[in-house]
């Protein structure tokens, strides 16, 4: 109930930030930002330990940094990116209280995020701030309480993404480099620059989709014909780690994408004209979606598939504007539905599939009040 409560008011929160983004009022923009990062980032930092698979770990190398007496110990020693070794260095020169650092974490991750969204928002990409966070929260922010490090990193590349659209690639690349500095797997974020080049070349529509469809069957096959290669003795059997497992087509992974698969392509001619870069984004969404699929033969195809992800962010609330303003309502309500069943089924029903599960939320804090 208590993520449910902090996502109602940073939804109601978010309202009065596009209200004020629409009418022109910094100042308000800025307290409703800051208010939606700390009410996120104030849940994050009162969770127990035990919420959150990577949270042990985490905590046993900031306190084991709080007895250093230079970043340069750390640098030498440290088990973890730089940016977030230096992170834990400046936290623990305070404090060695663990919430801190889960704070902190979130308040990071949550201010790329929103300043990503207010862009977005205000350069005719995003049609609704509100829709924009629900995606966020409902989806990936319980996601990120596991994989903390890599949150951080894709909501730097979110943000990024800007830069990618204004064509300031160069910016975009050293983006991606400081994310890098928190999490290796940014360098991951080299993919919506390759996908943002094919789709600004001359492939047409059609040609777009032809190629997504091409990768999917040869993707089908790359366990099938690896195993052969090395069965012929063309390839060592050390390449079998990576082959290990047949192709499975994961239902699950397609039924919870389906709804947004489909409507992104067939409102596609409706929404394309009043979202900027429309196509971009849903070439985006498709990659990501056949990423999900990759996972089933590699498991950390499901890492890359993330920073394809934050496409959502943009298309599902893109939905409303495919419908008369009279029905508009109702596709909201719909898409409140979808988001509060995904979030649902992944952390509450399919809790048992973390080591450290998210929910029930936890905090020792919270219990000792």
């Amino acid at each position: 109930m208590i993520y449910l409560i902090t996502f109602l008011l940073a939804f109601l929160a978010s309202i009065m930030l596009q209200n004020a983004l629409d009418n022109g009022k910094k100042k308000k923009v800025i307290f409703w930002s800051t208010a939606i990062i700390l009410i996120l980032s104030v849940l994050a930092g009162l969770r127990d330990v035990s919420v959150g698979t990577d949270n042990f770990a985490y905590r046993r190398d900031f306190l084991a940094f709080s007895s250093y007496t230079s970043f340069r110990q750390i640098t030498t020693t440290g088990s973890l990116e730089i940016l977030f070794d230096l992170l834990f260095f400046i936290i623990s020169r305070f404090t060695q209280d663990y919430h801190v650092v889960c704070f902190a974490t979130e308040f990071l991750t949550m201010f790329f995020v929103i300043k990503g969204l207010i862009y977005f928002r205000n350069n005719g990409y995003l049609t609704s701030i509100p829709l924009g966070i629900l995606v966020w929260l409902f989806c990936q922010y319980c996601n990120f309480y596991n994989i903390v490090q890599q949150g951080m990193a894709v909501a730097i590349i979110f943000y990024a993404l800007k830069y990618l659209l204004e064509d300031k690639k160069i910016v975009y690349l050293l983006f991606v480099c400081f994310a890098m500095l928190f999490h290796i797997s940014a360098i991951l974020g080299v993919g919506p620059l390759l996908i943002y080049m094919i789709v600004k070349s001359k492939f047409s529509t059609i040609k777009l989709f032809l190629w997504i469809g091409i990768l999917i069957i040869s993707m089908a096959g790359i366990s099938y014909v690896g195993n052969f290669v090395i069965r012929l003795g063309l390839l060592s059997e050390s390449y079998a780690i990576f082959l290990n497992r047949s192709f499975e087509f994961s239902f699950k992974q397609v039924l919870y994408r389906l709804p947004v698969l489909l409507l992104s392509s067939f409102h596609y001619k409706y929404i394309e004209p009043k979202v900027k870069e429309y196509k971009f984004w849903v070439a985006m969404l498709w990659v990501e979606a056949i990423l999900s699929q990759l996972a089933m033969l590699y498991g950390p195809a499901y890492r890359v598939s993330l920073y394809c992800w934050v496409s959502n962010m943009i298309i599902i609330p893109s939905f409303t504007v495919a419908y008369k303003k009279d029905n508009r309502l109702i596709i909201v309500a719909g898409i409140i539905v979808y988001l509060i069943l995904y979030w649902s089924y992944f952390y509450i029903y399919n809790a048992y599939n973390f080591l450290y599960p998210v929910y029930p939320f936890v905090s020792d804090i919270l219990q000792s009040i």
